[in-house]
């Protein structure tokens, strides 16, 4: 029984692999999103606030995965840096890397006011249904206990909010 709750080396390596793998895939993912959205505004030509404050969140999300991955290998996100130095991100407990950093903490509370004030922002344009930024069970829940948050999961609560930011501008471009 004792020896079915360690992990091999290599089983650990295979997991850090599939880690970076999905966090890369992700990454992929949103960045195409975005060149989509950002060549329908660029064709519309329209400004929205909501499109001006989604903008703002997508920059501080990326900011916060971009540190998030650091803390945790050490190297800036860059798909190259992790194949050609073996980097491999581990799902580790990040709740020290808030706390040792106060900046990225601000950041992290910056990102949770804007996601209310957008909220609030696309509740009031009833012309398409938007859809709201989650507040509670994810990383911008700030009741929960920071010690269960796993890096993993708090990547994925970022690319999440902004691929809810990118579908609500694909709704307003696309109905104008």
């Amino acid at each position: 029984l004792w020896l079915t709750l360690v992990v091999s080396p290599k089983g650990s390596r295979l997991q850090s692999i599939r880690n970076t793998q999905m966090v890369m895939r992700n990454l992929q993912l949103l960045q195409q999103e975005q060149k989509q959205v950002q060549a329908l505004a660029k064709a519309n030509g329209a400004a929205n606030p909501l499109i001006q404050q989604s903008e703002k969140i997508n920059e501080v999300c990326n900011d916060l995965v971009a540190f998030l991955v650091e803390q945790n290998t050490g190297t800036k996100i860059n798909d190259a840096a992790f194949e050609n130095k073996e980097m491999f991100i581990e799902d580790a407990y990040i709740d020290g890397y808030w706390s040792d950093n106060p900046d990225a903490e601000n950041k992290l509370n910056e990102l949770r006011k804007m996601s209310t004030e957008y909220n609030a922002t696309s509740n009031s344009i009833s012309s398409t249904q938007l859809f709201s930024i989650p507040l509670t069970e994810n990383v911008l829940d700030n009741t929960q206990s920071k010690v269960s948050d796993r890096l993993l999961q708090t990547c994925t609560d970022f690319f999440q909010i902004q691929m809810f930011v990118l579908q609500n501008e694909r709704a307003l471009l696309s109905a104008k």
